[in-house]
């Protein structure tokens, strides 16, 4: 079947895909398009047909609810610093624990980011009030209302839908892993530059680029080298106010890393 030239606005139904992750803010966004993709051919034509849409359900935020705001900059958060998962942690599972903000006793919070993260005005688990807003939206309701566990249900789901028409080209645990958190972060087209330097290719082809990464013996090391000179070389330059987050990045590439080698031993 060929789906080529499929809108990507189209595939995920209007919802944010440009970018998807509080800190793709200031990079040049190319177009993008998962050729070869519907929603309907990932999901069936119903579920295809909302693909991006979260479940409805009435829930006001408590009164006086507070958000969660910790001092400090982004990038020394613990949460880029915490041991994350075995050999069995999913893509979806790894994206929530680098991203989710906990209170003390461990229940997700909605998060204010500091000037200059991007994100807009709060995020929760990493999906944000200015490129996902109504998922942020639904997520901060849930919150608020005290149902944490739906929130990080739904939260994960989001991030399995948003990472699927990708990570289906390849069979390699790891660099499922690798995809789902870096089009999350990055989104499509950061994702498509990060594949085009892993292969050292100009394809646009998402399929193209992730099968003949996905064949190589050392697609997990080329990947990662791809990911953080990307990072460094076309997202951080000319912008010197990115550096201050540097080091929280180069935590969370690392531990990225590790857990899609630990999906391949299993360790």
């Amino acid at each position: 079947m060929d789906f080529s030239g499929v809108p990507v606005a189209e595939i995920f139904n209007g919802s944010v895909v440009a970018r998807s992750q509080a800190m793709d803010r200031e990079q040049p966004e190319e177009s993008s398009e998962p050729g070869g993709i519907t929603p309907q051919s990932l999901f069936g034509a119903e579920r295809g047909a909302d693909l991006f849409s979260m479940p409805r359900q009435s829930t006001a935020p408590a009164p006086g609810a507070a958000q969660s705001s910790v001092p400090g900059e982004y990038p020394d958060m613990g949460i880029y610093d915490a041991p994350i998962g075995g050999g069995s942690m999913k893509p979806e599972d790894f994206i929530f624990e680098s991203e989710a903000r906990r209170d003390g006793k461990g229940r997700l919070q909605v998060y204010t980011p500091p000037s200059g993260d991007g994100g807009g005005s709060f995020e929760v688990a990493g999906i944000t009030a200015r490129f996902q807003p109504k998922e942020a939206a639904r997520l901060k309701a849930l919150v608020e209302s005290g149902q944490t566990d739906q929130a990080e249900a739904e939260a994960k789901d989001f991030y399995r839908r948003r990472s699927a028409p990708f990570t289906r080209f390849t069979d390699n645990a790891g660099l499922q892993l690798q995809l789902a958190d870096t089009v999350h972060h990055r989104g499509e087209g950061g994702l498509r530059r990060v594949l085009q330097r892993a292969t050292g290719s100009e394809a646009k082809d998402y399929g193209e680029l992730i099968g003949t990464l996905g064949s190589d013996p050392a697609a997990l090391d080329k990947f990662n080298s791809a990911r953080q000179d990307y990072e460094w070389e076309e997202v951080e330059r000319g912008h010197a106010s990115r550096k201050k987050f540097r080091s929280g990045l180069q935590n969370r590439f690392n531990k990225a890393d590790a857990a899609a080698r630990r999906l391949i031993t299993g360790e």
